[in-house]
């Protein structure tokens, strides 16, 4: 299985060397003025280095790099430390490229940041996000696109050195969700709330761009967020997490029996997915006519169910099958007569919106009777409809 790993790796590093070697443009060369930049060896934002990333990301910045026309004056090897500002190589490069990157199993976030080496100012910078694959190349020149467009930007603004753009200093986030841990896209853990807020490590953002943030805690949903990077220093208070539900109360109405109201309790095994359920529907009946003798229902149901289906907007498709039994009281003359007919809940199809406080449903519910009752509903199968609203319920 590492044999095949190994070798999946071998022939994507070369698939993609190969494309970005075949695209560097001839006019690359023909450029008088290029800028100069080092290129830094990629660091990981973990604990574990994979030198086979790192060496394809750097050969496919620094061909990026010299594709649009600037000239690579230094580059850093593996086993060479960070370089500090102040200690940049002797090559007497314009600008350094420092590179930080975070692989999960599907997905990299590749972090740059560019610095003038004369004022130690952060000349451009943005993370980018990608997919583990051949694709990796569409990343990396994406980044390399915005990141020369950036520098070119700067550098017209003041030669010989470009000056630094307007970039994010600072970053706070507040939350009222303690312990809750924000990620940069799926991979760069930013660090964890505490005390109701985050200081984020130093972002290389333009300002009048966006960052997209990932926020999760245990026992509530996971949330993306976008921030708008509007000024250098930013205290920002995150939108609160939605908790989910562990418990709901159902409280429903069904048209076949219509003078009485169902109301249920919901525990989900699966957060908001599958759930075990017990439903109680208390009715009457009077036919208003000679004769007639009024008559009262109780049907109690045991259900398992889920939503395999959750559509965009808090739209969700629901099953469930279960059991249960039908008590029917009839007034007679100076007494009263109980029946007992249990039944098979085959099947009830359901639909439902979640709000943030509630969820409306709808249901259909298809039960056989058989044999086994006392005999007052006639054995076969019955349609019922229901609508209701389930509302969250902590015990």
């Amino acid at each position: 299985m590492s044999r095949s790993r190994t070798a999946r790796g071998f022939w994507i590093t070369l698939v993609v060397i190969c494309a970005l070697t075949l695209s560097v443009p001839a006019q690359a060369a023909a450029q008088d003025a290029a800028l100069r930049i080092a290129v830094g060896w990629p660091r990981t934002a973990d604990d574990q280095p994979n030198r086979r990333l790192e060496t394809l990301l750097q050969n496919s910045i620094i061909s990026e790099l010299r594709a649009l026309g600037f000239v690579v004056a230094g580059v850093a090897a593996a086993a060479d430390p960070p370089v500090a500002p102040g200690d940049r190589p002797d090559e007497h490069p314009d600008m350094h490229l420092d590179v930080l990157y975070a692989a999960g199993p599907v997905r990299l976030t590749l972090v740059l940041s560019v610095t003038e080496t004369v004022s130690d100012g952060v000349v451009a910078g943005g993370s980018w996000t990608g997919t583990m694959d051949l694709a990796l190349i569409n990343v990396v020149r994406q980044a390399a696109d915005e990141i020369a467009h950036q520098i070119r930007s700067a550098a017209a603004v003041s030669e010989p050195y470009p000056q630094p753009p307007r970039v994010l200093q600072q970053l706070r986030l507040r939350s009222v969700n303690e312990g809750m841990t924000v990620y940069l896209s799926d991979e760069v853990q930013l660090g964890v709330i505490e005390d109701g807020m985050l200081d984020v490590p130093f972002i290389p953002v333009l300002l009048g761009s966006q960052l997209q943030v990932r926020k999760q805690l245990a026992g509530y949903h996971d949330q993306t967020e976008t921030l708008e990077i509007t000024a250098e220093r930013l205290d920002v208070q995150l939108s609160p997490l939605r908790p989910q539900v562990g418990w709901e109360m159902s409280l429903s109405w069904m048209p076949q029996r219509w003078a009485g109201a169902a109301v249920g309790l919901r525990r989900y095994l699966v957060p908001e997915r599958f759930y075990a359920q017990s439903t109680s529907q208390l009715s009457t009946r009077y036919r208003f006519a000679a004769g007639s003798r009024g008559s009262g229902v109780l049907d109690t149901r045991l259900s398992l169910g889920g939503y395999p289906i959750a559509v965009r907007g808090g739209f969700s498709l629901g099953a469930s099958t279960g059991v249960g039994v039908t008590l029917s009281l009839l007034a007679g003359e100076g007494t009263a007569y109980l029946f007992a007919d249990p039944y098979l809940n085959v099947v009830s199809l359901s639909a439902k919106w979640q709000f943030e406080r509630l969820a409306p449903f709808i249901q259909w519910d298809l039960v056989h009777y058989g044999e086994a009752g006392t005999g007052y509903l006639l054995s076969g199968a019955y349609e019922y409809i229901s609508a209701g609203v389930l509302l969250p319920w902590q015990p």
